[in-house]
């Protein structure tokens, strides 16, 4: 008999997360990625990605249908986190399935070129 694995849109989104977070972390670019909530899992962010030296912030919301995702609502949740980083410049991004296509090629170049980003320190020395 045959056994298939089934994914349930739970985690097909928990799964997206995981690859937009790993993507972000491979990119180099940002020195603190995680998630964000407050207590009783209010405001809710799927990512955020910080680069403390360029002072800039990522807060993105990923779902399997982007379309279903509002910025307004979005950037009304990072209200919270993003006073802890006044100087720095917010970036409000909807990610979804259709963008692993579009994310993938650029990481795999850079893959390519750095390997892992500990070596790049060692690449540059």
């Amino acid at each position: 008999m045959n056994q298939h694995t089934v994914f349930t849109i739970d985690s097909t989104r928990q799964i997206l997360e995981r690859f937009f977070h790993e993507l972000y972390d491979a990119s180099c670019k940002y020195n603190r990625i995680g998630s964000y909530w407050e207590r009783g899992n209010k405001n809710e962010i799927d990512l955020v990605a910080i680069n403390d030296i360029n002072k800039e912030i990522v807060v993105a919301e990923i779902k399997t249908n982007k379309s279903r995702i509002n910025l307004t609502e979005l950037e009304k949740k990072a209200k919270n986190i993003c006073a802890d980083y006044q100087d720095y410049k917010l970036n409000i991004q909807a990610l979804g399935i259709e963008d692993v296509a579009l994310s993938i090629v650029p990481w795999l170049h850079s893959c390519l070129l750095y390997s892992r980003c500990s070596e790049r320190s060692t690449l540059a020395q």
